[in-house]
Parts: structure tokens; C-alpha cells; sequence
């Protein structure tokens, strides 16, 4: 039931469906397809989020290792935080938050979706699988965590 956006047609305005509709079934039968649509859309964007949230969630992963490998060179210096070891703290901070907003997207367009889907009879879309972010730390609770290599390593080394 549900199309690829390109393949979408403008329905004609709600006036003229009128007076081209007659009965209850083809109005069903219109609701039905505008209701397909509009969960293609909708599906379409969620994947999207959820590819934006898989790559945020590695990202996190790497600026974590990063910023315990400067934390353990400040402490061996026993020096402060460097400026650099600042920005990437920052950074962290706001790719984590851009995380949270990304994940209670994809939460409010599975409500959307399963809202439009029991409303058009409950069998276009199956139920939401997965939700968004599996837990990354937190920044104030990142100084409790043991160092990990960034995830871009660890991709380099398995393709040697």
C-alpha cells in the first residue's frame, strides 16, 4: 500500500473529491490511499532519523574515547584541561543533546504513525521496532567510564 514519494499524484482539493466521490466506499477507499501516503512519508522519515541517530550514537562513541585519551594525558602532566580537550567536550555535549531531540522525534512520529494507522483500520504499518538512543553516556557522567578505541579504528582494523 504504501509508494515511493516519487511515485505520489496530487489528489485533487477535498471539493473536487467530493463531487467526484460517490458512496461511502470510494471515500473509503480515498482515505485509505491518503492514509498509505501519508505513513510512506512518514516511515521514510523515521528510517532517515534513525540512520542520523546510529551515526550520532558511533560519533559519541569516538569523541568519549578521545576525551578519556586527553584526560589521561592531563593527569600524567598533571595539568588542566587543554583547549582542545575543552572542544571536544563541548562538541560531545551537543552531538549527545542533538541525540536526545532526534530520538524523541523518532518517538513522536511512531505515536503519529500509530495513530493514523489504527484510525485507516490498523494494518498499514507494522509496529515500531526499535527506539533511539541505546544509552550513551551522559557528559556529566562521562568521567566515570573506562577509555575505549574510537569506533573508526576499530572499523580499520577489521578491513586490514
Amino acid at each position: 500500500l504504501v509508494q515511493s514519494p516519487s511515485a505520489l499524484v496530487p489528489a485533487p482539493p477535498p471539493e473536487e473529491m467530493a463531487a467526484m466521490l460517490e458512496g461511502d466506499v470510494a471515500l473509503d477507499t480515498w482515505l485509505l490511499h491518503q492514509c498509505g501516503e501519508l505513513l510512506g512519508m512518514r516511515q521514510l522519515s523515521a528510517h532517515t532519523l534513525r540512520s542520523d541517530a546510529e551515526r550520532s550514537m558511533l560519533f559519541l562513541r569516538d569523541l568519549h574515547s578521545i576525551l578519556n585519551q586527553l584526560r589521561e594525558q592531563r593527569h600524567a602532566s598533571e595539568t588542566g584541561p587543554t583547549e582542545r580537550e575543552t572542544n571536544v567536550k563541548i562538541l560531545y555535549e551537543k552531538v549527545y543533546r542533538s541525540l536526545q531531540r532526534t530520538a524523541e522525534e523518532i518517538r513522536m512520529l511512531h505515536e503519529d504513525m500509530e495513530m493514523v494507522n489504527q484510525f485507516c483500520g490498523g494494518n498499514l504499518v507494522p509496529p515500531a521496532v526499535q527506539q533511539y538512543p541505546q544509552h550513551q553516556p551522559a557528559p556529566e557522567e562521562m568521567h566515570h567510564q573506562q577509555p575505549q578505541k574510537p569506533a573508526h579504528h576499530e572499523a580499520h582494523k577489521s578491513q586490514q
